[in-house]
């Protein structure tokens, strides 16, 4: 009707401003400044984060807002009788996102074994072309983050790797 003054969304157009942002790297954005979300939410909440899940409620929270079509914990195919759990996927747009919370030293040790052997398999997956890792430490186990990040760019050398800690400032 030539009177319609309102515009009718497409699932064509949701995808091409999902593909313009992601075109202006906005998980570089969001991942590089999502520990200040975290802090802030914290804080006018008073309620901390008590592990991975609670990590993952907010970044899945957070990513949603912008992408329509992300999926929370699917499934991969079997490989070699064992199939993993995707944190995150936005099959649209080939992008997988996994979301770790470091919750000890023991785990701190442990988490780029865990990345690594998740890698190959998410590799393999049909919406495995942009694989992004973030690493959430908020009490500082990791002792060397830059080293840490080195080598985890050099072992998943096409996953887009972030860590970030938290500096306690008032006890």
């Amino acid at each position: 009707h030539p009177c319609l003054w309102y515009r009718v969304w497409l699932y064509e157009d949701f995808l091409d401003i999902e593909k313009k942002i992601i075109g202006d790297n906005v998980f570089k954005l969001i991942f590089n400044y999502l520990k200040y979300s975290i802090i802030e939410y914290e804080r006018r909440t008073g309620n901390k984060f008590n592990g991975e899940r609670d990590l993952q409620n907010f970044v899945y929270s957070l990513i949603r807002t912008l992408f329509s079509s992300i999926e929370f914990e699917d499934p991969t195919e079997k490989l070699a009788e064992k199939s993993n759990r995707l944190d995150f996927v936005i099959k649209d747009h080939n992008i997988l996102i996994e979301v770790k919370y470091i919750r000890d030293r023991e785990h701190a040790k442990k988490v780029g074994d865990e990345l690594s052997a998740d890698y190959t398999k998410y590799q393999l997956s049909p919406y495995g072309k942009n694989i992004i890792n973030y690493i959430y430490d908020p009490d500082k186990h990791i002792t060397n983050q830059i080293l840490f990040k080195k080598q985890l760019d050099k072992m998943l050398p096409k996953a887009h790797n972030y860590i970030q800690w938290v500096a306690k400032i008032f006890s």
